[in-house]
């Protein structure tokens, strides 16, 4: 492999969060150097220890607020509004020199630092689309020439995919975190013949799926009520999980687990009986997370684990599974349609188990880590060259 760029990375999270933004570069970053990384995180977390670049800076947006603008002035604060400072980033690269950005889009605020910093360093941009942004259509001339100034627009998913190109003209590839070698199926894992075990690994918050994680609680509280078989729910997750999910446990059959490392999650996943991805229903944040794929999809799959997407027609995991052919999907929002699902998969069990123990030749196939990995590194090889 050709030598590997000095990489700037605009992203949400450091490296070291365990999240889908976390997980996601630790896999298509793999063997990168960390002295030819650095990254500019736009979320405050309350642990950074120690990431995987050679530097890494919180990148707040501060509002156009007379009390920032003196600061501002002296380069201490990144930004002013939509205003960016150039002293506070070349007091943050110092004598490190990037060859190409690349940009994981989490919201609009990330879009446009991008945009000002291509036009301050001159080098090449990889935009990478994780959720849709509304103000993108606001602006939709800019937004064009941008994005077809990029070397490289990856979406998060073939329907985002095909949306852009509808909105803006431009050809992008799809790119999403793969499954890895530990989580694939190799023989059937013992589970508990006294519960009924429904896990969920992820982030749990208001303005996401949390409407569609009470309709699974609450169809449970019927299904335990009715089954002689105790049917439980887990959920593990770090800080952006832990409020939520901590209420939610109150409620008997449901467990908050905690959060779980990277090496024990294809334990997880595959000792349980049912594996849940919920997708919102909301039609307000739909527009923010219609086309967006979930993380653990993909690894979900590969253990072989029957697996349950609970979302609408029209959100992309839910066309993907319908177009592919795998998954469990149940895309009417109603408790009473969700416990006849569940109730079939607890009484043809075998049938499910078979069919997601196929489904793990579409990961192969599709979704693999290696081959994520190897199209996004060679992308950045060729960009910066």
């Amino acid at each position: 492999m050709a030598e590997l760029p000095n990489v700037l990375i605009i992203s949400e999270s450091p490296f070291c969060v365990d999240n889908g933004f976390g997980v996601t570069k630790l896999n298509l970053f793999q063997n990168w150097p960390s002295k030819s990384l650095a990254i500019l995180y736009t979320r405050k977390f309350k642990n950074i220890l120690k990431d995987r670049c050679c530097k890494n800076k919180y990148l707040r947006f501060y509002p156009q607020n007379r009390k920032y603008k003196l600061i501002y002035n002296f380069g201490l604060l990144s930004s002013y509004g939509l205003i960016f400072s150039k002293k506070w980033v070349k007091r943050f690269l110092k004598d490190w020199k990037p060859e190409i950005i690349y940009s994981f889009v989490c919201c609009f605020y990330t879009f446009e630092y991008t945009k000002w910093l291509k036009e301050n360093l001159d080098i090449p941009v990889v935009i990478h689309f994780a959720d849709d942004f509304p103000q993108l259509d606001k602006q939709k001339k800019e937004t064009m020439k941008f994005l077809l100034s990029c070397e490289q627009v990856f979406c998060i998913s073939d329907l985002m995919k095909e949306e852009y190109y509808r909105r803006y003209n431009v050809l992008s590839k799809v790119l999403y975190n793969g499954a890895s070698q530990p989580f694939f199926y190799t023989h059937a894992t013992k589970k508990s013949q006294k519960q009924f075990k429904i896990r969920y690994l992820g982030t749990l918050q208001k303005n996401a799926h949390f409407e569609s994680i009470e309709d699974i609680i609450e169809t449970l509280l019927i299904l335990n009520r009715e089954n002689t078989i105790e049917i439980t729910f887990e959920i593990f997750g770090g800080e952006w999980t832990a409020p939520e999910a901590e209420k939610l446990a109150r409620c008997r059959f449901v467990y908050y687990r905690g959060a779980v490392s990277h090496k024990k999650a294809p334990y997880i996943l595959k000792s349980a009986n049912l594996l849940l991805i919920p997708i919102t229903f909301c039609p307000i944040n739909q527009i923010h997370y219609k086309f967006s794929f979930p993380t653990k999809f993909a690894q979900y799959l590969a253990t072989g684990t029957p697996t349950l997407i609970y979302g609408p027609t029209g959100s992309a995991l839910v066309e993907y599974c319908i177009k592919h052919g795998v998954g469990i999907i149940q895309k009417e929002r109603s408790v009473d349609s969700l416990k006849t699902k569940i109730n079939s998969i607890i009484n043809n069990y075998s049938k499910y188990a078979d069919d997601a123990i196929s489904a793990t030749n579409h990961v192969k196939q599709r979704m693999s880590a290696t081959g994520m990995k190897d199209l996004f590194q060679n992308t950045l090889i060729k960009a910066s060259s």
